[in-house]
């Protein structure tokens, strides 16, 4: 028996020694696959990135340059070099409606004509008084005030970070463009009010990112501590499909501060860095991620 015992035994060895070679390959197939698997995942990610990322810009682009080319039609540089203290309310309709249609094809919620002193000469959605100051308008005074500011001491256009007024659903932003005179001086800003609709499409077409994937937006806090996501977020049900920029919005889980363990690809993308990885999303779910920056809009964008 024993040597049937020890030819047993030096079987099994034998058989253990061949399985090993065999389980080592096994293992190193399936780490293999699962790179590839990976590395084709991040390839269709950075492809749908790519994609919102350009759509986004170039929607932004076409807004400043749309109303950039509007600043320097004639009619709008001649009602301001002619708009007077003998300028009534006649003459003032007049080119209200002669503006309307103008920026509501550039896809306008109102445009405002704005002289270097801060007077309001045209309001496109309403009849303010002559004269009456930009300022005066509690609901946008402070992000109108920021952009005109910029646009004045720049010489070149402006966009502000969007934010929620009332009468209006959607968050609206303002493009603001210096207006010059036939001797190239400048003489006052034209800015042009934009609601969300269009972006929040963008951020909420899941095209190519099946049952799961999502696309989020977010922007430094004024102060630069914190994170806040303000696209619409598939899982988030109880809101709409629209930007989330009231402060009263923007706390809990869309509020992600810097250094946090959760949501480190939106950390990277509002700081301009650019990547893709296996990391916690702001639901502490592991997500592949695709992650990088909009200088137009001072956005992250991460795509998982």
């Amino acid at each position: 028996m024993a040597p049937a015992t020890i030819a047993g035994r030096i079987a099994m060895w034998l058989i253990l020694v061949a399985l090993v070679p065999c389980a080592v390959l096994s293992l190193v197939n399936k780490i293999e696959f699962k790179r590839l698997y990976l590395e084709q995942e991040i390839r269709s990610l950075e492809l749908v990135h790519a994609a919102r990322s350009s759509a986004i810009e170039n929607y932004v682009r076409e807004r400043i340059s749309s109303v950039a080319i509007l600043s320097r039609s004639p009619h709008i540089v001649d009602y301001f070099t002619q708009f007077g203290d003998t300028t009534g309310p006649t003459e003032v309709e007049m080119f209200r409606k002669l503006i309307s249609s103008q920026y509501e094809n550039l896809g306008g919620t109102n445009l405002w004509a704005i002289s270097l002193e801060g007077d309001i000469l045209l309001d496109a959605n309403a009849s303010h008084g002559h004269r009456s100051k930009y300022t005066d308008i509690d609901a946008i005074s402070p992000h109108l005030r920021a952009s005109v500011d910029r646009s004045t001491q720049l010489l070149a256009p402006d966009i502000s970070a969007f934010f929620q007024i009332d009468g209006y659903d959607q968050a609206q932003a303002l493009v603001v463009t210096p207006v010059f005179d036939l001797n190239g001086k400048i003489v006052g800003t034209v800015a042009l009010q934009i609601s969300d609709v269009k972006l929040s499409a963008m951020l909420t077409n899941y095209s190519g990112l099946g049952n799961t994937g999502e696309i989020v937006a977010a922007r430094l806090s004024t102060d630069t501590k914190s994170v806040q996501i303000i696209s619409p977020l598939r899982y988030d049900r109880q809101r709409g499909r629209g930007l989330v920029v009231s402060a009263s919005e923007l706390d809990g889980s869309r509020n992600v501060e810097i250094g946090a363990t959760l949501a480190k690809p939106i950390q990277r993308a509002v700081r301009a860095q650019r990547g893709a990885d296996l990391e916690l999303d702001y639901r502490s779910e592991e997500s592949l991620a695709v992650w990088g920056y909009i200088p137009s809009l001072e956005w992250g964008l991460v795509v998982k």
